[in-house]
């Protein structure tokens, strides 16, 4: 089977006449490629080279229009191609697909084309894993197991699994501290106090009843947070259910924190897919080895985080405008969990096409295995209610949603200190890889699960033979 990445011939030749023609216009050097040129030197046709290109210059993306004949397809080579990329993709990570996942990725390229198309038929799965017979030899295609009843009381071989391929990934990518990345949701409640409030109360009447004001505003945002093993923050993404106002004091704020607006509070597809562009490129030009060579995010691919073009900002390309070989990639990885909505096919299409590996943490395992659960997020919530507290204690009853912003550049600068991130990426065994503790930590709690039971209570069980007992009576 040909590498699902490979592009078709015909693709890159065109690719390659846009890149001469760039080149050309912004040098003067040198003739641009011409179409015989280009499909010569690919093996290619000069009709699907001519098709391609113009297909390009016009919408930005090849042409891969199914032209055979008999029952139309539902969906065509390139689009199939990318079904079965997503499939790859997300076994890769870790988070096996299933028919639910497989017919939604379909669905979604359908209702991209122009007109929508409608979604795919009752039988299409079936007549795909059919026509594909790869997917179900390599057992890409499987159920993903959520009702364990707890990772403790499980098995850990996933746990060691995962480790086992993140460093053979590590090692494979050439991955260093800043090109390691762990990205979480976290949930605070703007003006809930976490305990109760010691007051002293002043004597009264008897029977006389004391009544206090509460303090709790339980409104909540999430923060969409993300750091690397080296220490550096990305600014974070804020979810509220409402826009910023002109009351919000947002002055002191660092100017790469975003805000997001989503009707519970929490994010969504759309509010990843948002999220992943800001990391993309915060994340590349905080690498190591991007400031050693001194290029910028758009000096090495050759468009901004959009995909449009440096020079006509209106021109969105289908991908990034140079592709680097393989030895000179400045590849990201990126550890999530599997429950954040991040694993849709628009998501997994971008990082391919930007060089980020997505890896995604065994279930159950996160309070161990994932760096700012381990070293940043409860160290960040305690910042926000010591600030909580401090404006109780000045004489205000309500911490409101802009008392939250405004102290919000605080909250962040203690929670993820370059400490607490570098801490949580070494306790939780992501970077250095070493998941020896974490899995010894996971044994030694399975033990402790096993020792509190009592002993007696496997002989009050019915005997195994119970059934065949009750069939001979």
């Amino acid at each position: 089977m040909t590498d699902l990445y490979q592009p078709n011939p015909a693709v890159a030749a065109a690719r390659a006449i846009l890149l001469s023609q760039r080149r050309h216009r912004n040098t003067k050097e040198g003739k641009p490629l011409t179409v015989r040129e280009a499909a010569d030197r690919f093996s290619a046709s000069k009709s699907a080279v001519g098709r391609h290109l113009k297909s390009m210059k016009l919408y930005g993306k090849p042409d891969f229009s199914d032209n055979s004949r008999g029952r139309p397809r539902n969906l065509d080579e390139a689009e199939e191609r990318a079904v079965i990329a997503y499939i790859v993709w997300l076994e890769r990570a870790g988070f096996p697909c299933n028919q639910l996942l497989i017919e939604e990725a379909a669905n979604d390229l359908r209702a991209s084309r122009t007109p929508p198309a409608g979604p795919v038929g009752d039988g299409w799965y079936r007549r795909f894993l059919r026509d594909n017979p790869q997917l179900q030899k390599k057992k890409l295609v499987r159920a993903f197991d959520r009702e364990r009843a707890g990772f403790e009381a499980g098995d850990i071989e996933d746990l060691q699994q995962f480790y086992t391929d993140l460093g053979v990934a590590v090692r494979n990518r050439d991955i260093e501290a800043s090109q390691m990345f762990n990205a979480d949701e976290c949930g605070i409640r703007i003006g809930a106090l976490r305990e109760r409030l010691e007051v002293i109360i002043v004597k009264k009447m008897l029977n006389a009843k004391h009544d206090v004001v509460s303090f709790t505003n339980r409104e909540s945002t999430t923060m969409l947070g993300c750091a690397n093993a080296a220490g550096f923050m990305i600014p974070p993404l804020m979810v509220f259910k409402t826009w910023p106002t002109e009351s919000w004091d947002i002055n002191a704020l660092d100017e790469g924190i975003r805000f997001a607006r989503s009707e519970s509070g929490f994010s969504n597809a759309e509010i990843s897919m948002d999220w992943i562009r800001h990391f993309n490129r915060n994340s590349f030009e905080c690498t190591a080895k991007a400031q050693s060579r001194g290029i910028s995010f758009t000096d090495w691919f050759g468009c901004d985080e959009y995909m449009r073009d440096i020079d006509m900002p209106d021109f969105i390309w289908h991908q990034p405008y140079f592709e680097r070989p393989e030895k000179e990639r400045i590849w990201r990885f990126l550890v999530i969990d599997g429950f954040t909505g991040k694993t849709s096919l628009e998501l997994m299409d971008y990082c391919v096409r930007f060089d980020i590996e997505i890896f995604i943490l065994p279930p159950h395992s996160t309070h161990h295995t994932q760096p700012l659960d381990v070293g940043v997020f409860q160290l960040l919530k305690n910042s926000h209610q010591k600030r909580l507290r401090h404006h109780i204690r000045q004489g205000y009853l309500n911490f409101k949603r802009s008392d939250f912003v405004s102290k919000l550049s605080e909250i962040i600068k203690e929670g993820f200190s370059v400490h607490n991130i570098m801490n949580g990426f070494e306790k939780s065994g992501i970077f250095p890889v070493n998941g020896a503790a974490v899995i010894h930590k996971v044994r030694e709690k399975k033990k402790s699960l096993l020792a509190v039971t009592n002993p007696a209570l496997p002989s009050l069980l019915p005997k195994e033979a119970r059934f065949k007992d009750a069939r001979e009576v």
